[in-house]
């Protein structure tokens, strides 16, 4: 570039170049000033906002939770009566939801966290613990493969244990901790019961404590120690809803008198939780003892009154009187060995109870009964879990493999039960295979559910 002359022959000095470049610098200066400001708040306030809108969501999920709950026992029906759609419709639609808010609750935690590794508490952990298992849904199993599923269950544990680790006085944590380790799809009521012992080293005069210990043995099959924690979180706090519990162990040993006038007492006092699922409980206990009544009576005149026989055995059933509903199934079975429906009946609680080799003959029965009300493949699949249970893991996947090919398109629970074999037995590829086309399966048919419902809807 030649240099500029004034009109008289001088330079002029070139300023203008050197001027522009001054701004280039300036603007790219302040341009990147700018980036490392925004990047700097990000970083302080950014994790901040994805927690608050976690914690809302949570608070959503948990909302909708609630409203479930009473959906769940203001609109249903006593038992033996039909659902109705509107009914099966709305707590649909509120499940629906409820799980969207707790995934978008686990999105927002886990963003927080991404950004900022310090940035959950102890608080914010059990509440990301609690959304991943929100998140899996209601139903069992969750609409999930398996090695998602896994994945999801060691996050949540994960979480729970940071979360005491972080704060050892968390009662939040230990709770949610102890009804881990009590949900599906393992249950280890081995664990729950230490996190138990570590939880009243803690609280030994807390009544959530007390109510979560006794959960946790009753379900370890300890009935006489789980009743004397029930009756202590009772003692420390007459309002917990451990009152419910309490009335539910009573049922149990069949003593319904003193478990209906648990539930009276509690409701006489109004408690602010429990109330509705109290009155319900109560009223579910009044039927069946009068049924039980009833039936006594009718045996009475007709101690091989067959209908009289299965009733007592359903309403024992109901109440979680396991052994004498055996008992009086057992007796129908005497009485009338043919009848698919004791069979059936008959076979399940013996597997729920433990006897899975007793299970075994009745099914059995129940594939060569060609006048069965029972589908096929629901024989084929309890069959296989209880030869499983029983040490025949030959004849258990056998039967999951008819299960699948019992219809013309394998049904989603078969291929579930399917995929849960195959991890139980430490095959990873072919459980993910077939968890895989469980969940294609599932989602297929829950669409299909629901373009009937909306072609129904269009012509009534």
């Amino acid at each position: 570039m030649l240099p500029r002359t004034s009109r008289n022959g001088d330079l002029i000095p070139v300023r203008s170049r050197g001027v522009t470049m001054t701004r280039i610098h300036r603007i790219t200066i302040g341009f990147v000033g700018c980036v490392l400001l925004v990047s700097l708040l990000l970083t302080l306030f950014l994790p901040t906002v994805c927690k608050s809108i976690g914690w809302w969501q949570y608070h959503r999920a948990e909302k909708l939770n609630q409203r479930i709950g009473e959906a769940v026992a203001n609109e249903y029906p006593p038992p033996g009566e039909t659902i109705p759609d509107a009914t099966i419709r709305r707590i649909n639609k509120l499940t629906s939801r409820r799980e969207t808010s707790y995934q978008r609750a686990v999105a927002a935690f886990s963003a927080a966290r991404s950004l900022r590794s310090s940035a959950l508490n102890d608080r914010d952990l059990v509440a990301l613990a609690n959304s991943h298992i929100g998140a899996l849904g209601g139903s069992y199993p969750p609409l999930q493969t398996i090695s998602e599923w896994k994945q999801t269950v060691t996050s949540a544990r994960s979480e729970l244990e940071t979360a005491l680790q972080l704060n050892s006085e968390n009662k939040d944590a230990y709770s949610a901790l102890i009804h881990f380790y009590l949900r599906e799809p393992e249950p280890n009521p081995e664990k729950a019961v230490d996190v138990c012992r570590k939880f009243e080293k803690r609280f030994p005069d807390d009544p959530d404590m007390h109510a979560s210990y006794g959960y946790a043995l009753e379900n370890s099959h300890d009935r006489d120690s789980a009743m004397q924690h029930f009756l202590k979180a009772v003692e420390l706090d007459p309002l917990h809803t451990a009152n419910i519990q309490l009335s539910w162990l009573f049922a149990r040993d069949g003593n319904l008198d003193e478990a209906i006038e648990v539930l009276e007492k509690f409701i006489k006092r109004k408690p602010s939780l429990g109330l509705r699922s109290a009155q319900v409980q109560m009223d579910h206990l009044s039927r069946a003892r009068d049924r039980i009544a009833q039936s006594e009576a009718a045996l009475s005149q007709n101690p091989n009154d067959i209908e009289a026989i299965k009733i007592l055995a359903e309403a024992h059933s109901r109440i979680g009187a396991e052994e004498m509903a055996l008992h009086w199934l057992e007796r129908a079975y005497e009485l009338n060995p043919n009848d698919s429906d004791v069979i059936w009946r008959l076979a399940l609680k013996k597997s729920t109870m433990g006897k899975a080799e007793a299970a075994i003959e009745l099914y059995d029965i129940l594939l060569d009964n060609a006048e069965k009300p029972i589908s096929r493949e629901s024989i084929l699949i309890l069959l296989g879990d209880a030869s499983f249970k029983a040490g025949d893991s030959d004849k258990a996947l056998a039967c999951y493999k008819k299960a699948v090919e019992s219809t013309p398109h394998a049904s989603s629970w078969a291929l579930f039960h399917l995929a849960k074999y195959y991890d139980k037995i430490g095959n990873d590829k072919l459980a993910e295979e077939y968890s895989r086309k469980y969940v294609e399966h599932r989602k297929r048919d829950e669409e299909l559910l629901a373009n009937i419902r909306a072609l129904l809807k269009g012509f009534l």
